[in-house]
C-alpha cells in the first residue's frame, strides 16, 4: 500500500495523517471540500504543537487512486465521505471507516457493493481539539478484522501497511462482537459525560453517574441478544475497568463536542438503539431520557 487516502482530519485522523507524514513513505491526500481546503491552506494543521501542511484533494480530481481510505470524520462529516471518495477508489482499494456507531461500513458497502470495506473502530488513548489545534500523548489501538474469508487478503495489506509505521492495531476474531462492545461503552460513558458535562474524574467519584452508566449500557446487552450478538453481562465489568483507567482530567469526544457547541453523536448511540428496541420491541428508558436531554 502506498497511496494512502485521509477524509476527516479531527482528533483521530490527525494523528493518522501525522504518523503518514512523518515516514514520507505513503503518497498521503487529505480529502476536503473548497472551504476546508482555503482554511487548510492558510492555517495548517497544529498537532502536538507542531504545524502540518498535507497534501489536500478535493472531490473532483481523477489523478489519484488511493489503495487505502481511512474515514474519521465525526458522524456530521460521514455523508461527505460516503459521497465523494468515488474518484479515488479502484478494484484494490481498501476502506476503513473509524466512525463511532455501527452502521458507517453498512452504508459504505450498500453504496460501493465491490468496494473491500474492512469493520474497524479506533479505542484508546484521548485526544484533544481546540481550535485547529490536536493534541495527544498516546496513540490508541485500530481494531479490525475480517468477517469472511474474502477480506482476509485486505486485512492482511492493511496489518503490513499498519507495522512499517508502527501504528497500534489488535485484530479480533470476532469484530461484529467487538463492535457492540464499543457501542456499549460509548452509549454509557460518551452520552452521560455529555448529558452532565462531566470529565472522567467527576464520573469516576460520582455513584450516580456511575450508576446511570450501568442502566444504559445494560439496555444495549438486551438489543444485542435480541440480534444474536450476545453480548456477556462480564462486558459490564471489563467497561468499567476501562473507565477507572482513563486519566481524571480526560475528556470524552461527546463532552468536548458539548462544550465547544458542536452537534453532539447522540443519534448514533441513543438513536440507534432507541430505533432497535422499538423495532424488537424491547424497552429502553435510560436512553430515550438521555436522548431527550442531549438533544435539549
Amino acid at each position: 500500500m502506498k497511496n494512502v487516502l485521509i477524509v476527516g482530519l479531527g482528533a483521530i485522523g490527525s494523528i493518522y495523517a501525522k504518523i503518514f507524514k512523518d515516514s514520507a513513505r505513503v503518497n498521503l491526500e487529505i480529502l476536503v471540500d473548497d472551504t476546508r481546503l482555503a482554511r487548510y491552506q492558510k492555517e495548517g494543521r497544529i498537532i502536538n504543537s507542531t504545524r502540518y501542511d498535507f497534501s489536500y484533494i478535493t472531490p473532483d480530481k481523477k489523478n489519484f487512486k488511493a489503495d487505502l481510505i481511512i474515514i474519521s470524520t465525526k458522524n456530521s462529516g460521514f455523508d461527505f465521505a460516503l459521497n465523494n471518495i468515488s474518484n479515488f477508489i479502484y478494484q484494490d482499494t481498501v476502506i476503513l471507516s473509524l466512525l463511532n456507531g455501527i452502521e458507517s461500513e453498512e452504508k459504505l458497502k450498500e453504496k460501493y457493493l465491490d468496494a473491500n470495506i474492512i469493520k474497524s473502530f479506533y479505542v484508546g488513548a484521548a485526544s484533544m481539539r481546540e481550535g485547529n489545534s490536536i493534541t495527544y500523548h498516546n496513540i490508541g489501538d485500530i481494531v479490525l478484522g475480517a468477517e469472511n474469508k474474502n477480506e482476509e487478503a485486505a486485512l492482511g495489506k492493511i496489518i503490513n501497511l499498519f507495522a512499517k509505521h508502527n501504528i497500534p492495531y489488535k485484530i479480533s476474531n470476532n469484530i461484529n462482537y467487538e463492535f457492540w462492545k464499543k457501542l456499549m461503552l460509548n452509549v454509557g460513558v460518551n452520552q452521560v459525560s455529555g448529558a452532565y458535562r462531566a470529565n472522567y474524574g467527576k464520573i469516576k467519584n460520582s455513584p450516580e453517574l456511575l450508576s446511570i452508566i450501568k442502566k444504559l449500557m445494560k439496555e444495549v446487552i438486551k438489543i444485542s441478544y435480541a440480534l444474536g450478538v450476545n453480548l456477556k453481562e462480564e462486558e459490564l465489568e471489563s467497561a468499567f475497568d476501562v473507565i477507572m483507567k482513563q486519566n481524571n482530567n480526560a475528556q470524552t469526544s461527546m463532552l468536548q463536542d458539548v462544550l465547544s457547541g458542536n452537534k453532539t453523536e447522540v443519534e448514533l448511540f441513543a438513536g440507534t438503539i432507541i430505533k432497535l428496541g422499538k423495532k424488537h420491541n424491547i424497552k429502553t428508558p435510560e436512553n430515550e431520557k438521555i436522548y431527550k436531554m442531549l438533544l435539549g
